[in-house]
């Protein structure tokens, strides 16, 4: 076993250890639900220039996000917040218990981590909740 795979493995059994299932149940379903409704919103609205969509879908799906990690968090009994971040001036919500810490980052498809693009390929496709192209 490499020295990745070891660390990956303590991170995740501090992870189990340190959070409730019952924040990550309820992420998980309000996740599924924030994606699908978004993109659905979004291909719905008659006043979005269509170049303009895969930034709108992002947009929505990013505060969306947002405010599921905070009510999931709190729901789990979860310590959670949006904080002013003084570089950039915008509020994030970061929730933690015990050793773990932890925001939320968009990714086109619910659940899926994307690989990283290579260089010069084309910009996002514009997908729903279920990698579908518009």
């Amino acid at each position: 076993m490499e020295a990745a795979d070891l660390y990956r493995e303590h991170v995740l059994a501090k992870i189990v250890a340190d959070t409730p299932q019952a924040l990550w149940r309820r992420l998980a379903e309000l996740a599924q639900a924030t994606y699908s409704e978004a993109y659905s919103a979004v291909v719905a609205d008659p006043a979005v220039v269509e170049d303009q969509r895969p930034q709108k879908l992002y947009q929505d799906r990013y505060f969306k996000m947002e405010y599921a990690l905070l009510t999931a968090a709190k729901e789990a009994g979860v310590l959670a917040s949006s904080k002013l971040i003084g570089t950039n001036l915008c509020h994030y919500v970061y929730a933690g218990k015990a050793g773990i810490g932890m925001t939320q980052s968009y990714v086109q498809v619910s659940g899926e981590m994307l690989a990283k693009r290579p260089s010069g390929s084309s910009s996002p496709r514009f997908r729903d909740s279920n990698g579908r192209r518009d």
